[in-house]
Parts: C-alpha cells; structure tokens; sequence
C-alpha cells in the first residue's frame, strides 16, 4: 500500500489513518462486523449500525468488491 502512486491518491491518509494487510482467510476468521461500499446498495455509510470490530471494506476502483467479499458484508 506504500507504492508512491497509491500514497498520493490517498492524499496521504495511509500515514494518519489505521489499515490492515493481511489474507482473505485471516481477515474472515476474525470476530469482526464487515461492512461494505458498494454503488448499488444507496444506503449512506452514516447509516450504518457501526460498532466495536467494525470494518469498511472497499474494493478496487474498476472491480469493486469480490463476489467472496461482497457475501461476507452486511
């Protein structure tokens, strides 16, 4: 994620914001509520019932989200 290109479209959020880089298969064992953006669901992210252990998942600009992943997120 430190790629300079990724860095600077980011505006620099990598350096003050928290992530986490790790397996699909790591991530998904984890006791964690995955939420996630996609352009078709129209619900604001404020809408969301975030709590402890959650996790916006974003998906790549021109795919979006894995059909795994997009199972996983409420």
């Amino acid at each position: 994620p430190f790629n300079q290109k990724t860095l600077r479209a980011s505006a620099g959020s990598l350096l003050r914001l928290p992530f986490l880089e790790r397996g699909e298969d790591w991530l998904a064992a984890q006791p964690l509520h995955f939420f996630g953006a996609l352009p078709e669901a129209g619900s604001p992210p404020e809408s969301a019932p975030w709590r402890d252990g959650a996790v916006l998942c974003i998906g790549s600009e021109g795919r979006g989200l894995s059909p795994a992943w997009r199972a996983r997120v409420e």
